[in-house]
């Protein structure tokens, strides 16, 4: 029977997601105190995958509520008038 919670299979994502993502910080923070040399910056590109993995586990287990669509929409109302206060301006 289906309840509708997280899978081991995402759980196995999410904790895999995050060990990866600290193993690469402290890794590339790591090389950089040793070697000092910033090429080795580089490394945190290897962070790109889990930051992706972990945003979409988010936005499943949590979607967006009544409150966000609220802010979404006053923020869209602010640039909007924003824009429309440049058109006037310069127009």
């Amino acid at each position: 029977m289906y309840t509708g919670g997280p899978s081991k299979q995402q759980w196995y994502l999410l904790i895999l997601a995050t060990v990866w993502l600290f193993a690469t910080l402290a890794l590339t923070a790591d090389i950089f105190y040793v070697t000092k040399d910033l090429r080795s910056i580089v490394l945190a590109i290897l962070t790109a995958p889990p930051i992706t993995m972990l945003q979409r586990l988010y936005r499943y287990y949590f979607p967006p509520g009544e409150a966000d669509y609220k802010m979404q929409e006053l923020k869209l109302r602010l640039k909007l008038e924003t824009a429309q206060k440049k058109k006037h301006e310069t127009g």
